[in-house]
């Protein structure tokens, strides 16, 4: 079961992240499937991605379509598909960023045990991008020589980006970067 936001305000992203399921399901089955046996896809919408809708998406997966896998991209209120997968003991393959959620799994594996998360959390996305950023600099791939190493930081109010601004401020700090200014703003306003 592939669960992603296909009819609310992100169904673009929602789409390509389906796609991409589609993708990898239709090669393997090219191939001859999984152990002589052709994968099933079946979608369900997720509409805007908010707890309810996840709650609600992630049930009928486990309860009425019974998969051996389910698969999504991200979602905007995260938490509940997480023990609803966990508790019907399926494999849940996704690419949810937050660092609370590989804490979680790693805080109880025999129960989080089918959970694969598909990418790095957050943590490698501010504090990757400084060590990014410090390299192309040692590199001579970009010259800073008028400004040194400095940076500026606008990151939105939430917390996911206020966890990536924070890992990037650490990481650059670490590295001997000046911080000019660090600001916040509201997400839907940027």
């Amino acid at each position: 079961v592939g669960i992603f936001p296909l009819s609310g305000f992100i169904a673009a992203d929602g789409e390509e992240m389906r796609d991409g399921a589609v993708m990898a399901i239709d090669e393997i089955n090219e191939m001859g499937g999984l152990l002589g046996r052709q994968l099933e896809y079946i979608e369900i919408d997720d509409v805007n991605s908010q707890t309810d809708e996840i709650t609600t998406a992630f049930n009928r997966a486990v309860d009425v379509e019974e998969p051996d896998v389910v698969v999504s991209g991200y979602h905007l209120a995260t938490g509940p598909e997480f023990d609803i997968v966990a508790n019907a003991e399926r494999l849940y393959y996704n690419v949810n960023t937050q660092k609370a959620w590989t804490d979680r799994y790693q805080s109880d594996p025999d129960k989080y045990w089918g959970i694969f998360q598909c990418d790095p959390n957050e943590e490698w996305y501010g504090g990757g991008f400084a060590l990014w950023l410090d390299q192309m600099l040692e590199q001579g791939t970009i010259d800073l020589s008028e400004l040194g190493k400095t940076a500026a930081i606008l990151a939105g109010d939430d917390p996911y980006d206020a966890f990536i601004a924070q890992s990037f401020e650490e990481k650059a700090k670490e590295l001997g970067w000046d911080i000019l200014s660090k600001e916040s703003l509201t997400v839907v306003n940027v």
